[in-house]
């Protein structure tokens, strides 16, 4: 069982491929995990309804972070332990 640093941590990590913001985790090519907060305008399973547009359109924008947004812990050190667990 993970424990989280912070309830909204755990929230936002558990919202999946859903419209609006999320905790992403990925593994790395060296094997360490990277971290990211993700905001995603469609759900993933609805991207296929958006067609092909001369339009540029970002389905999902996203950024690394070290630390968790709302309580300030450093995520490397908090998570090192649940590395295996929390990539999906």
């Amino acid at each position: 069982m993970i424990e989280w640093c912070c309830v909204q941590f755990m929230w936002y990590y558990n919202r999946d491929d859903t419209r609006g913001e999320r905790i992403a985790i990925e593994r790395t090519s060296i094997g360490s995990i990277y971290f990211k907060l993700q905001f995603r305008s469609i759900d993933k399973d609805k991207e296929q309804l958006l067609g092909i547009s001369d339009i540029p359109i970002t389905i999902t924008s996203e950024f690394g972070i070290l630390f968790c947004p709302w309580c300030g812990s450093d995520l490397n050190e908090y998570y090192h332990s649940y590395m295996d667990k929390l990539v999906k």
